[in-house]
């Protein structure tokens, strides 16, 4: 069983740029500003996800690369080092192993903006149960490992009573079944009450 420990807030993690393009799941900066993302603010974070995840791929095949987006359009300018087709299917096969953690993303962005909200109200940021120490630790994952990280921040969230206003949002009736599974959590996590 990994060891879990409470190193990051949801803040540590979404607002760090070092790992902007590994979890892109918005600027939260702005989402504070305005206090709240409406539905096509919702769909803007998606397509900057994809274009992030392609400029991501596309520097291994161009130079200088410029990556733009124009609706439901992506547009990778600069001049290849490779042929045109190793490029459009590399970039092509890089977003398309990244799909599980869109769609992670893009199903929890609400939750995980919910919870960010309430935390910035916080004196104190809660620090999440992870089984990661380092920032580092992030940036070496592979797309299995962020899947099974955004899990951790979802269960964080679900179960740890921190985030009452997001934790609404899974529509869970706090019966028998859902404390047991709480209590599962809380003893895998090694949850301490504070």
């Amino acid at each position: 069983m990994a060891l879990y420990k409470q190193n990051f807030s949801l803040s540590d993690i979404f607002n760090n740029k070092s790992i902007r393009k590994k979890l892109p799941i918005g600027d939260f900066n702005e989402i504070e500003k305005n206090k709240r993302v409406s539905k096509n603010g919702q769909l803007r974070i998606i397509g900057n996800q994809i274009k992030s995840l392609s400029s991501a791929a596309a520097s291994k095949y161009y130079n200088k690369v410029r990556v733009t987006r124009t609706n439901r359009t992506i547009t990778i300018k600069g001049d290849l080092n490779v042929s045109y087709g190793k490029a459009y299917n590399g970039i092509y096969n890089y977003i398309k192993s990244k799909s599980g953690l869109l769609s992670s993303l893009a199903l929890n962005n609400e939750i995980l903006q919910t919870a960010w909200m309430e935390e910035k109200k916080n004196s104190k940021p809660t620090k999440l149960y992870l089984k990661v120490a380092n920032i580092k630790e992030i940036k070496s994952m592979n797309a299995n490992q962020l899947k099974s990280l955004m899990n951790d921040i979802i269960d964080n969230i679900r179960f740890s009573g921190n985030y009452p206003k997001a934790q609404k949002l899974f529509g869970e009736k706090q019966d028998g079944d859902f404390m047991k599974q709480k209590q599962i959590w809380m003893k895998k996590v090694g949850y301490k009450n504070e």
